[in-house]
């Protein structure tokens, strides 16, 4: 597309916006080819035309401030060429051309020159002030060249005394750390928690869009950082680190350290925001005025490697530590993540390695090793699991072993599983991702074999009568038509591609063999996996066994169950032994 030239505007990007609509293309695919331009001067009250004593180019002029400028160019509008090897990068106080790596310098001379054009168009879309044009030019021309490895940046235009202000800020480098939020951050030792890039100093005068600007330097505070912390020095910045592994505490423009905090009643009015790395040796202490009150009330997160909570938690609360001990209870929707937890009353989710709970009321549990009091209406993942009372209502899934004192209710599930080993099932779950993406593939081969095959019994027949013409003609020295070996060969086409794509299922097959193996292999340890019950049981539970690969589910419903349970294997079933008589005898050996 080239539009017919369009004359004496003010805003280009106007224009390319009406083009854009008529052309039904998006304004990022357009672009101008300049033609002209004018440039005009405002004096007193109105703009005129430069008369032929005044030189757009005379700096004198130009940075008069009192005086305004602007441009109107002439133009045609074109479509943007596609990866493009040069851009152009628009400063307030410069013009740098970017010459990337694989770009080919023009040679002739009119190729120069529309290159250079193809500059200025660029610049005029973003609205920088055309001046020093045969400056910019002998410099483009001095530094023209292929890139063949490092790109080359050339700066082509610099304001005569306007500088921006650069720097005077800080740089704050820890993830989710909020300016506006008092920061308390969890670090280890020697992290790099911010830079303050130097202020250099900005200078009044004209700017690349021809509007003089007045540059104000005031002076910059430093941010106020502890003797706990180490600041280097250099050229344009300076760097703060963390002597020591603690909290790193933030309040407007001062940093201060401390291993250990005591905080009550944590709202959302405080402004906290808890970020940072919980293998750091931090410890917090949160508590409540009131009995009734949360300690830590809704939406909150927080991160430190010793947790210690007397009071509850409200909706919508995430917990990170490697210790957490919750002297109260967790709302439904709450969060926590540790590596050892103990927690008073669980009703939300918590993911850890080691486990206590006194209560668990409809609460969700991942963990390695899990130890509780009472469990109603709960859901259970663990590798080891250890229940004093079961009530109703509850799915718990187990890998390793799994003992239960008392079972008071029914409706509960418990499930012999490989999922119960967490870290197990994550590596099952990624290679069955990986066998439904074979079965997806072998799918669409079949469909594709199925297609050939149909092909093949069309034109087998027809195949054997020009497979008969084909040798009779070499018999007989004729010449063979060229239909015929056409039809012969595409014939041919069809048995190779269906050799090829069988050849292909072949290959998948093992694979998809080789992940089924590994998933079999990792399920191992549910085949040693025992279910002790000591008492109780008196309404219906189910005990189940469930295989992942390949697909195996077997339960069984029981009335009065107390005894050991486990999977044998020769026999596909889950054996019962009735090795307690309800009475209150200890059985050594089966704790964790």
């Amino acid at each position: 597309m080239q539009t017919k030239v369009i004359y004496d505007v003010y805003d280009v990007n106007e224009i390319l916006k009406e083009v854009s609509l008529k052309a039904k293309t998006d304004i990022n695919n357009l672009e101008i080819s300049l033609k002209s331009f004018k440039t005009y001067i405002k004096k007193y009250d109105t703009f005129r035309l430069l008369n032929t004593n005044e030189n757009i180019d005379d700096d004198l002029l130009f940075e008069n401030k009192d005086f305004d400028f602007k441009q109107s160019y002439d133009f045609s509008v074109r479509y943007k060429p596609q990866n493009r090897l040069f851009d152009v990068i628009i400063n307030d106080d410069s013009v740098v051309l970017h010459l990337k790596n694989g770009f080919i310098a023009p040679k002739s001379e009119s190729k120069i020159d529309d290159f250079i054009n193809e500059i200025h168009s660029i610049q005029v879309q973003y609205g920088v002030f055309l001046r020093n044009l045969d400056i910019q030019k002998e410099k483009i021309i001095n530094n023209l060249q292929d890139v063949i490895s490092n790109d080359i940046f050339i700066t082509i235009y610099e304001c005569i005394n306007f500088k921006s202000k650069k720097g005077g800020f800080l740089e704050v480098l820890i993830k989710d750390f909020n300016a506006l939020k008092n920061n308390i951050i969890a670090l280890k030792e020697n992290t790099k928690i911010a830079k303050f890039i130097k202020q250099q100093d900005g200078k009044s005068g004209r700017n690349v869009f021809g509007k003089y600007t007045e540059v104000t330097n005031s002076k910059v505070s430093l941010p106020q950082f502890s003797s706990d912390f180490m600041i280097n020095e250099n050229d344009d910045c300076f760097e703060y680190f963390n002597t020591k592994s603690g909290f790193v505490l933030h309040n407007k423009n001062s940093f201060s350290f401390k291993n250990e905090l005591i905080l009550k009643n944590i709202r959302n009015r405080d402004n906290y925001n808890f970020i940072g790395d919980a293998d750091s040796d931090t410890k917090i202490i949160i508590g409540t005025d009131r009995e009734f009150d949360d300690a830590i009330c809704d939406g909150i997160n927080v991160v430190a490697n010793n947790i210690l909570i007397n009071g509850n938690i409200g909706e919508g609360v995430k917990i990170i530590s490697n210790t957490i001990e919750l002297n109260g209870q967790s709302h439904k929707d709450s969060i926590i993540i540790a590596k050892d937890a103990k927690i008073n009353v669980h009703k939300g989710s918590v993911i850890a390695d080691n486990i206590f709970i006194k209560n668990i009321e409809n609460g969700s549990v991942e963990c390695s090793n899990l130890e509780s009091i009472i469990v109603n209406g709960a859901n259970l993942v663990s590798k080891n699991i250890e229940i004093n009372e079961l009530y109703s209502n509850s799915q718990i899934q187990f890998s390793n072993k799994c003992i239960i004192n008392n079972v008071k209710g029914g409706g509960n599930k418990i499930i012999f599983t490989p999922f119960g080993n967490v870290l197990v099932k994550k590596q099952i779950q990624s290679l069955k991702d990986e066998l439904n993406s074979i079965i997806a593939k072998q799918n669409i081969l079949q469909k594709k074999i199925s297609s050939l095959v149909y092909k093949y019994n069309q034109f087998h027949s027809t195949a054997k009568e020009l497979k008969g013409m084909i040798e009779n003609s070499k018999k007989n020295n004729s010449e063979i038509p060229s239909y015929i070996n056409e039809n012969y060969d595409y014939f041919l086409k069809i048995i190779e591609f269906i050799k090829s794509l069988k050849i292909k299922n072949m290959n998948l097959e093992k694979i998809k063999s080789k992940y089924s193996k590994k998933i079999q292999d990792l399920q191992h340890e549910v085949f040693d996996a025992e279910l002790i019950c000591k008492s109780g049981w008196l309404k219906y539970n189910d005990v189940i066994f469930e295989l992942i690969e390949p697909k195996m589910h077997i339960s069984q419903a029981i009335i009065k169950g107390i005894g050991r349970y486990y999977f044998d294997l020769d026999n596909r079933k889950i054996v019962h032994q009735n090795i307690f008589i309800n009475t209150d005898e200890k059985i050594d050996n089966y704790g964790f």
